[in-house]
């Protein structure tokens, strides 16, 4: 695992700790991780960055349900003592573990997977169709709905934005001094 892979995830988790212990605990910031985390899924496709997204959504989710996540606070201090210890082996370890404790607690385990798979697809897409590709074509390459890609594009902020270096009437003026 590359170094600022290992570097980041180990920052989200212990921003996931420290968020497992606040009095009461605000989902968003889960879901704040989680996406931090599957934006470098998008960029890295590496195996732990989409590991820890999903277990960030997923507890995203339970403490949304108001379900006891006291159990996951192990897992989370264990991932994170591998990390700290370039465990790498351990780590996938027990990030399946925790995988597989949530699958037991939670049924919808498989289609948080499955939201966060997306939506680093549509990230992903994004990020092509912001280099001039169109939505179609990218919607058609990452096999995504063209409709989800153009509701992201919607609302993400393009990463070159023109400016107008003329007002409309300077345009305008300029245009009938051509043709006249």
């Amino acid at each position: 695992m590359k170094e600022e892979i290992l570097e980041d995830i180990l920052s989200v988790v212990e921003k996931g700790v420290v968020a497992l212990h606040e009095d009461p605990i605000n989902p968003e910031t889960l879901k704040a991780l989680s996406n931090q985390t599957i934006h470098n899924a998008s960029i890295f496709q590496d195996e732990g960055s989409v590991k820890i997204a999903v277990v960030m959504f997923a507890i995203y989710k339970l403490v949304s349900q108001k379900q006891n996540i006291k159990p996951l606070e192990k897992y989370l201090f264990n991932i994170r003592r591998y990390l700290k210890k370039h465990y790498i082996n351990d780590f996938h370890k027990e990030t399946n573990a925790t995988l597989k404790y949530i699958a037991q607690v939670d049924k919808k385990a498989r289609q948080y997977f499955n939201e966060v798979i997306t939506h680093a697809q549509i990230s992903k897409g994004y990020k092509i169709f912001d280099h001039g590709i169109s939505l179609a074509k990218v919607a058609e390459i990452l096999h995504v709905s063209h409709w989800e890609l153009a509701g992201y594009a919607g609302e993400a902020r393009p990463k070159y934005v023109m400016k107008d270096a003329l007002s409309a009437k300077a345009r305008l003026t300029y245009a009938r001094k051509i043709f006249s």
